[in-house]
């Protein structure tokens, strides 16, 4: 008996080579065609500059493309990824903001890489700038794949599990700015936000809080935009080695 499909297919969070994804944002829409998807956001991390090639991708694919952004935010402390769509790309504030963040990225890779080097790694840096190219927002998943192509571990997985993980000593913080003034930016020109949060359990105790007494909107109003990628996840068009841990 044939099985009957629910349309839409929507995927709302994917990421191009823009950010830690491995597509550019032309074959991410294509992929995303070839998978069903009849709706698709990019939301690369702190960077907007994917939107026109998936946007021209998009039209011809017959895609619905919601442009977006991953913005690295914190509260408390906690790192706090915030899911933004259809912000203005051309807002000053949020430019800077994003600018700012991509900055404080780039100077915790150099430092990951520098320590990784100082242990015996067999990593470049000038290597890695140049096969990510100009403007990419940087990551972990770019050292893991240096270390992947230096012969070091097998792939971006094994590469995390060893070395780039949260408590690893090569584990280096970075600057965000707190969630509430990344969301006062965000919705200032009309944008809309959700939060990523890495673990929904915690998330129940302090986001609530922590936002109500930061900003002056009701917490409720932020909470109930929360997607839980954790119990819900979005169909992977990345290979399964393509771990995309920032």
């Amino acid at each position: 008996m044939p099985t009957t499909r629910i349309r839409p297919v929507i995927d709302l969070h994917t990421h191009s080579v823009h950010s830690d994804g491995t597509q550019t944002p032309w074959e991410l829409v294509q992929a995303a065609r070839r998978s069903g998807v009849d709706v698709l956001g990019l939301t690369d991390h702190d960077v907007v500059d994917g939107w026109d090639s998936a946007a021209t991708s998009a039209a011809e694919a017959g895609i619905t493309l919601v442009p977006g952004v991953e913005l690295s935010t914190q509260i408390a402390g906690m790192s706090v990824h915030l899911l933004a769509y259809l912000v203005d790309p051309h807002d000053r504030t949020l430019v800077e903001l994003m600018s700012t963040i991509r900055s404080h990225r780039s100077a915790r890779f150099r430092r990951t890489v520098d320590l990784l080097v100082a242990d015996g790694y067999a990593l470049d840096y000038k290597e890695i700038l140049a096969r990510v190219g100009p403007g990419t927002t940087l990551g972990r998943p770019h050292v893991a794949d240096a270390l992947v192509r230096s012969g070091s571990f097998p792939d971006r997985n094994a590469a995390f599990e060893r070395v780039l993980h949260s408590r690893s000593r090569y584990s280096v913080p970075h600057w965000a700015p707190p969630a509430h003034e990344a969301i006062e930016v965000i919705l200032a020109p009309g944008g809309c936000r959700c939060s990523r949060t890495p673990s929904p359990t915690r998330a129940d105790g302090w986001s609530r809080r922590s936002m109500s007494r930061s900003w002056s909107t009701p917490a409720y109003v932020v909470w109930r935009c929360i997607i839980r990628t954790t119990t819900q996840p979005p169909l992977r068009l990345r290979p399964p080695s393509g771990r995309g841990t920032t």
